[in-house]
């Protein structure tokens, strides 16, 4: 795993694998841009400057645009649920690996 990502999780190796996976699951089925930048992540290249770049920022940006409001729009009761499960997931649980 790239130390990029080891570092952008602040050092939890949870949180990285994560990290690691949702790119990978991007490069698998995400759209034309989306997979092109994952891919190139995966392959070596820097997550921080491809997605400051023109050619993915935008992308990048309009999805997480899409899941802020998402987020926005979900009762009080579930992004708290959301919340404690990401928590109990990247913070709390036992190491399965």
């Amino acid at each position: 795993m790239a130390d990029e990502l080891f570092e952008m999780a602040h050092g939890n190796p949870k949180l990285a694998r994560a990290l690691h996976e949702n790119l990978q699951t991007l490069a698998d089925h995400g759209n034309e841009k989306l997979r092109e930048m994952a891919g190139a992540v995966l392959d070596g290249g820097s997550l921080r400057e491809l997605a400051l770049s023109d050619t993915y920022g935008e992308e990048i940006g309009s999805a997480f645009d899409t899941f802020w409001h998402r987020y926005q729009a979900m009762p009080s009761e579930e992004r708290a649920e959301l919340d404690s499960l990401a928590r109990e997931r990247f913070y709390e649980a036992p190491e399965n690996y």
